[in-house]
Protein backbone atom coordinates (compact mmCIF):
# COMPACT_ATOMS: atom_id res chain seq x y z
CA UNK A 1 0.00 0.00 0.00
CA UNK A 2 1.63 3.44 -0.70
CA UNK A 3 1.04 6.26 1.12
CA UNK A 4 -1.69 9.41 -0.41
CA UNK A 5 -1.45 13.08 0.47
CA UNK A 6 -4.17 14.32 1.04
CA UNK A 7 -4.41 18.33 0.49
CA UNK A 8 -7.26 20.31 2.14
CA UNK A 9 -7.15 23.88 2.04
CA UNK A 10 -8.45 25.92 4.90
CA UNK A 11 -9.15 29.82 3.54
CA UNK A 12 -8.98 32.50 6.64
CA UNK A 13 -6.95 29.70 8.82
CA UNK A 14 -7.00 31.21 12.86
CA UNK A 15 -3.83 30.79 14.84
CA UNK A 16 -5.61 28.56 17.09
CA UNK A 17 -7.16 26.19 14.50
CA UNK A 18 -3.61 26.29 13.28
CA UNK A 19 -2.11 25.29 16.56
CA UNK A 20 -4.77 22.57 17.15
CA UNK A 21 -4.34 20.61 13.50
CA UNK A 22 -0.30 21.23 14.20
CA UNK A 23 -1.14 19.48 17.54
CA UNK A 24 -3.20 16.77 15.70
CA UNK A 25 -0.91 15.91 12.66
CA UNK A 26 2.65 17.10 13.99
CA UNK A 27 4.69 18.06 11.02
CA UNK A 28 2.27 16.03 8.24
CA UNK A 29 1.04 19.44 8.55
CA UNK A 30 2.16 22.11 6.04
CA UNK A 31 1.22 25.70 5.18
CA UNK A 32 2.19 26.43 1.66
CA UNK A 33 1.31 29.68 2.14
CA UNK A 34 2.51 32.39 -0.16
CA UNK A 35 1.96 35.35 2.43
CA UNK A 36 1.97 34.40 5.90
CA UNK A 37 2.03 37.85 7.32
CA UNK A 38 -0.94 40.64 8.01
CA UNK A 39 0.07 43.90 5.61
CA UNK A 40 0.70 47.08 8.24
CA UNK A 41 -2.17 48.95 6.98
CA UNK A 42 -4.65 45.88 8.00
CA UNK A 43 -3.80 47.10 11.60
CA UNK A 44 -1.86 50.22 11.94
CA UNK A 45 -2.99 53.75 10.19
CA UNK A 46 -0.95 57.16 10.68
CA UNK A 47 -2.38 60.46 11.20
CA UNK A 48 -0.11 63.26 10.98
CA UNK A 49 -0.40 66.85 12.37
CA UNK A 50 1.47 69.82 13.09
CA UNK A 51 1.62 71.79 15.78
CA UNK A 52 0.60 75.57 14.63
CA UNK A 53 4.10 76.63 15.53
CA UNK A 54 5.48 74.12 12.86
CA UNK A 55 3.10 75.88 9.97
CA UNK A 56 3.50 79.00 10.96
CA UNK A 57 5.36 81.61 8.46
CA UNK A 58 8.25 82.12 11.21
CA UNK A 59 9.17 79.09 10.48
CA UNK A 60 10.00 78.78 6.71
CA UNK A 61 13.05 78.62 5.29
CA UNK A 62 12.19 82.22 3.47
CA UNK A 63 12.23 83.93 7.54
CA UNK A 64 14.45 82.01 8.62
CA UNK A 65 17.28 83.01 6.07
CA UNK A 66 15.80 86.95 6.05
CA UNK A 67 17.31 87.06 9.89
CA UNK A 68 20.67 86.52 9.02
CA UNK A 69 21.81 89.94 7.87
CA UNK A 70 25.04 91.02 6.22
CA UNK A 71 25.65 93.26 8.32
CA UNK A 72 23.30 93.24 12.07
CA UNK A 73 25.24 96.18 13.72
CA UNK A 74 23.87 98.59 10.87
CA UNK A 75 20.55 98.24 13.76
CA UNK A 76 19.85 99.04 16.67
CA UNK A 77 19.87 97.25 19.83
CA UNK A 78 15.96 97.95 19.53
CA UNK A 79 15.37 96.34 15.95
CA UNK A 80 14.81 92.69 16.16
CA UNK A 81 16.51 92.01 13.16
CA UNK A 82 20.02 92.78 15.04
CA UNK A 83 19.40 89.59 17.20
CA UNK A 84 16.79 87.56 15.52
CA UNK A 85 19.41 85.20 14.05
CA UNK A 86 20.81 84.22 17.50
CA UNK A 87 17.07 83.18 18.52
CA UNK A 88 16.97 80.92 16.06
CA UNK A 89 16.63 77.44 17.33
CA UNK A 90 18.91 75.07 15.78
CA UNK A 91 16.11 72.44 15.08
CA UNK A 92 14.94 74.78 12.57
CA UNK A 93 18.07 74.94 10.01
Amino acid sequence: MNPQTLVVTIPNITPSLFNQLRSDYGLELSCPCSTISIPYKAFVSNEVSFDPVCTSIFTSRQWIEALYLVNPSEYTLNDFRSTGSSQVSKDFL
